[in-house]
């Protein structure tokens, strides 16, 4: 009797052995899951292109990629030829990515030809990245310092203008914090190693933007690029926008 109660106990006793053992096994989150989360963002290489002394732009846009954020420009020159400018960009909705920033810069601004203006501004920009992993939750402080030259050309009316720029930046990341299984989540892992290794690094940030409209308001439409020149990780790689631009303080000869 003995014998016959043992065989059935020994079964059991297996079967639950193995389903034990089996829970415990890593799974690997998938990498196409993994890559939602990005390890660095920036906000859109936009140019001011003041005119003239008191000059006032507002330009409003949202970054429309991967991910999706609006933005807020404001400029404005309070000398002749020279002008400052803050952006302020912030996901609105909670996602696996979440990006907030600002920046501040001042520069100069200049119209050589009648339909040709140039510009050049530095300055710093700060934000922050909320990541949400499959297996936990991360936070990025980031510091940027930058110059971005800028041309424009417009046609005889003013009303349309096709502008290119280039924002050469230094950057830094930090980490805040980071909680996630490192097992389950190697691609992620791999970008931590990558970060605390190299937290600063050098990026070129090209792009172009198209305005059309009359004096006081204009349509807006652009794309930022991105170009890592120190180490090769996930990030956010362009920047395409689409907004509205209000210029205040103009001349009256202007149209």
């Amino acid at each position: 009797m003995l014998r016959c109660l043992s065989y059935p106990v020994v079964i059991v006793s297996y079967f639950l052995l193995v389903t034990a053992c089996s829970s415990t096994q890593p799974t690997t989150v998938p990498q196409s899951r993994q890559e939602r989360n990005l390890f660095h963002a920036f906000t859109t290489a936009s140019p001011t292109m003041l005119q003239n002394k008191n000059d006032l732009h507002i330009q409003t846009s949202a970054v429309v990629w991967q991910y999706a954020w609006p933005e807020v420009q404001v400029a404005y020159a309070p000398l002749k030829n020279i002008g400052v400018s803050t952006v302020i960009a912030g996901s609105l909705t909670k996602d696996d990515f979440m990006f907030n920033a600002y920046n501040f810069s001042a520069g100069y601004f200049n119209k050589v030809a009648p339909n040709v203006h140039l510009e050049s501004y530095v300055g710093t920009e700060r934000g922050t990245i909320n990541n949400t992993h499959a297996t936990g939750s991360s936070k990025l402080k980031l510091t940027k310092y930058f110059i971005q030259p800028a041309i424009a050309f417009s046609n005889e009316n003013n009303s349309l203008h096709f502008i290119l720029m280039t924002r050469f930046s230094t950057n830094n990341r930090q980490v805040v914090h980071a909680t996630y299984h490192q097992t389950n989540e190697p691609f992620t892992h791999e970008q931590f190693v990558l970060l605390n290794r190299k937290p600063n690094f050098l990026m070129l940030e090209p792009g172009f933007q198209f305005r059309y409209g009359r004096k006081r308001m204009m349509f807006t439409t652009g794309y930022t690029g991105s170009l890592n020149f120190s180490n090769s990780f996930h990030r956010s790689i362009g920047n395409f926008n689409i907004g509205f631009l209000v210029r205040l303080g103009l001349a009256r000869n202007e149209n």
